[in-house]
């Protein structure tokens, strides 16, 4: 046998075997995909999540929250700072979750519950009266999803009275 024939044949094993390998390659980058989402979820699931542990953990925020819900005017100076923060910190995970599905890491279908629970919340409480003043601290794109999320609740409202 001679060198020619020897790269030939090694040059069809070569071509045989690249597609075994692509289809494997597909596979594995699949794979990684789901896992990439899964741990992303997961993540956001976990930073919401604390949102209700620290409602349920801490003797203080539970109490304070309601208080803030009931009647924001009453707070103390010091009151309505501790909401706001509470506020920020609220919304940025709330921004995570957004972020997170624009960027086409988890898709819209796994955050709708986020999404839903949040806007009932904020729509529906004295933080709408906070995010005038707390909307700078946000990137443009969120604030101006939470804008537009703000009027379709206030639309919706209005809508059920007329």
């Amino acid at each position: 046998m001679n060198w020619a024939a020897i790269g030939a044949t090694a040059e069809l094993i070569a071509a045989v075997l690249v597609l075994p390998t692509l289809v494997y390659l597909a596979i594995q980058f699949r794979q990684n995909t789901k896992a990439i989402k899964s741990a992303t979820y997961q993540a956001i699931n976990d930073s919401m999540s604390k949102n209700l542990d620290d409602m349920i953990n801490n003797e203080y925020l539970l109490p304070f929250f309601l208080k803030a819900q009931e009647d924001y005017s009453s707070l103390s100076k010091e009151e309505k700072a501790r909401f706001h923060f509470l506020n920020m910190a609220l919304l940025r995970r709330f921004e995570a979750v957004h972020m997170q599905r624009t960027l086409g890491m988890i898709p819209e279908s796994m955050t709708e519950g986020f999404e839903r629970s949040f806007l009932s919340y904020f729509a529906n409480s004295p933080s709408k009266i906070l995010w005038p003043k707390i909307r700078l601290g946000f990137g443009t794109e969120f604030a101006e999803y939470v804008d537009k999320c703000l009027e379709k609740e206030i639309n919706a409202i209005h809508t059920a009275f007329d």
